[in-house]
């Protein structure tokens, strides 16, 4: 894995190689975190999916306001994968999300052609026959995606102060204030309930 960035929050310029196993230490408010939410982001599979755009993830990890318009420039880099934000543009190359697209396209078109017409009993099992058909290419694809190295699995675990001001606090007390939690600790607590079980 490679990540370039350039002009997002304290970051200026920095071209690092991340290994399998990568420790971030440094001064304070030196960008540490902030590379570790774009990786967390550039590996989030929703993100490679296109459910939701770039901002949405920066927005989520709290770092959108480090864009700076017309400067900020992050590439990304895994095998044959190239994600590249620019010029507020995001280019990304992921054979996973073009695939997740076609796919989507495929059956977006089956519909569509199904609602076009009769309606029949026929048709309805011709339409479910396609679409069965392509959940056996999905399967296909995600068991040649696990022996494959195109999905990662990075999760981002905050160390940040917030974490320990937000627990510092009764439960009771958070929901008085009505404190908004950033999304990046619910999904830590979401992940950590996965693995407890």
């Amino acid at each position: 894995m490679r990540l370039i960035v350039k002009n997002f929050g304290p970051i200026k310029n920095i071209d690092i190689k991340i290994k399998p196993f990568t420790i971030f230490i440094g001064k304070q408010a030196t960008g540490k975190s902030i590379i570790a939410k774009l990786l967390a982001i550039f590996n989030d599979i929703d993100f490679q999916e296109g459910k939701e755009n770039f901002n949405y993830f920066l927005k989520s990890y709290n770092i959108d306001d480090f864009l700076e318009e017309g400067k900020t420039k992050i590439e990304y880099y895994y095998e044959d994968t190239h994600i590249r934000y620019e010029n507020n543009k995001i280019e990304n190359n992921n054979k996973m999300r073009k695939r997740f697209q076609k796919i989507n396209l495929e059956r977006i078109k089956l519909i569509k052609s199904f609602l076009k017409k009769n309606n029949n009993m026929e048709d309805s099992k011709k339409l479910s026959k396609k679409l069965l058909e392509l959940m056996d290419k999905d399967i296909n694809f995600f068991k040649t995606l696990q022996n494959s190295n195109l999905i990662n699995h990075l999760v981002y675990y905050p160390a940040e102060r917030i974490l320990i001001s937000i627990f510092a606090d009764s439960i009771f007390s958070l929901i008085r204030n009505k404190t908004l939690i950033p999304d990046c600790i619910i999904n830590f607590g979401r992940v950590k309930n996965i693995y407890r079980k």
